[in-house]
């Protein structure tokens, strides 16, 4: 089920992204390149929210 969240979400208008830069550890460098799919671009989940409203 979790791997039909991306694609309803496309669907519905309604893909975010949120950078994680620790989400693997200190150690790793995360590819931060922005895909131009994302609609909204957040610096944190409070910013997510606020961004939509809730």
């Amino acid at each position: 089920m979790q791997a039909l969240f991306p694609v309803l979400y496309e669907m519905l208008g309604m893909i975010s992204f949120v950078p994680r830069p620790l989400e693997h550890g200190p150690q790793n460098v995360p590819d931060l390149t922005l895909d131009p799919g994302f609609q909204i671009v957040a610096n944190d989940f409070m910013d997510l929210a606020q961004r939509l409203g809730l």
